[in-house]
């Protein structure tokens, strides 16, 4: 099956989370990806 989106945003850290919100504030379909399985991008990954 195959999806549209009008944003894609590489990287769940806090600018992509952000642009993400900002989108769908604006009713846009956002697909965020990250290698990670958690978000929050060097932040989470700097917590030990």
């Amino acid at each position: 099956m195959n999806q549209t989106y009008d944003f894609v945003i590489i990287g769940a850290g806090p600018a992509g989370l952000a642009a993400a919100m900002e989108a769908k504030k604006q009713k846009l379909s956002v697909l965020v990806l990250d290698e990670q399985p958690e978000a929050g991008g060097q932040i989470y990954r700097s917590v030990s």
